[in-house]
């Protein structure tokens, strides 16, 4: 089955790099279904009424803070570790 992909496929990319890839693409859905379930609990504790607004507020402002660190501390490592490839 994977033969075929291994010869549509440049020598350089190999079997390894298929599966490293396949990986971290399985990591990142993982990853994306538990934060869209996060935001999907909130939503329906808000609406049932079962969090206090102050509560979800706090919530909400907690993983904007959470992303703008992310964002803060990502780019720039991203950057530095594309002038050290070449």
């Amino acid at each position: 089955m994977i033969e075929g992909l291994e010869d549509a496929l440049p020598p350089a990319i190999t079997t390894a790099t298929v599966y490293r890839i396949a990986g971290w693409l399985l990591r990142l859905y993982v990853a994306g279904c538990l934060l869209l379930g996060t935001y999907s609990l909130l939503w329906v504790l808000e609406v049932g009424g079962v969090l206090p607004d102050r509560w979800l507020s706090t919530a909400w402002i907690g993983i904007a803070g959470l992303g703008s660190v992310f964002l803060a501390l990502a780019i720039p490592l991203f950057y530095l570790a594309r002038g050290t490839d070449g």
